[in-house]
């Protein structure tokens, strides 16, 4: 930890600033909602009160961008790959003290998923799919084929983030594939041991998520968005697209 960092201030960076958690706390209604978002999306101007507004203009986009790529995917879930659940395992402690990925302290727990191979691996693609930190995929007690599948009523289902990305070989049978996720909400494992359990993929967010966690980051760029935000050179004359 860098001097004058504290343990607030690390937990803040790695949580993407709250990007996931917007996530994860949408349900199925609000993803397909496409009015979800259009009281909180204001027209983007000419000129901004502050740097904060400037960059609060655009974050209800990002969001919203979000939400309209995992609808779209829903509308498709049928299509999409996905696996049958062999392993779920809470992992108590990280493997890796020097893996900079597994040292982050998470919100969500993490777990350990275990699938036995990648179905529709190829469904509109021209390369097998292979998941990537940033993967938002579903959890379910069955395999939908639609939105209304997860909401019916009794259905058990949650959003997963991909943490590290996959292991083909756990060296025990070469098409199983190994992962860590965070989960939308803690797992009981020994209600779901009995179940079978599927995950699907819906979409990869990692973009969205840069550019979220990049609205966020004013801390020492002040003078920087000054610069992009004024047009004038003349450090003494008032800034015309932006207000201090």
């Amino acid at each position: 930890m860098e001097e004058g960092e504290s343990s607030s201030d690390k937990r803040t960076i790695y949580n993407e600033h709250g990007f996931m958690d917007f996530i994860f706390s949408w349900s199925i209604q609000d993803i397909l909602d496409e009015e979800f978002f259009k009281k909180k999306i204001e027209k983007n101007g000419l000129s901004f009160q502050s740097i904060d507004h400037y960059l609060r203009s655009y974050r209800y986009l990002v969001l919203e961008e979000t939400r309209a790529t995992l609808c779209s995917s829903m509308e498709l879930i049928y299509q999409a790959p996905y696996g049958r659940v062999v392993g779920l395992k809470l992992v108590q402690t990280f493997n890796k003290k020097n893996d900079i990925e597994m040292d982050k302290p998470f919100k969500n727990k993490l777990y350990n998923l275990k699938i036995d191979r990648w179905e529709n691996r190829f469904i509109h693609r021209e390369e097998p799919y292979k998941t990537l930190p940033g993967d938002v995929m579903v959890l379910a007690d069955c395999k939908p084929e639609s939105a209304n599948d997860l909401q019916r009523f009794g259905r058990m289902w949650c959003f997963l983030s991909i943490v590290k990305p996959e292991d083909e070989n756990d060296g025990e049978n070469i098409d199983c594939v190994c992962f860590k996720v965070t989960a939308s909400k803690d797992l009981d494992l020994d209600e779901l041991r009995n179940k079978s359990l599927y995950i699907v993929f819906l979409a990869n967010v990692g973009s969205n998520r840069k550019i979220w966690t990049g609205l966020h980051m004013t801390s020492g760029n002040s003078k920087l968005f000054k610069q992009i935000l004024c047009t004038d050179e003349d450090e003494d004359d008032v800034c015309p697209s932006i207000q201090q």
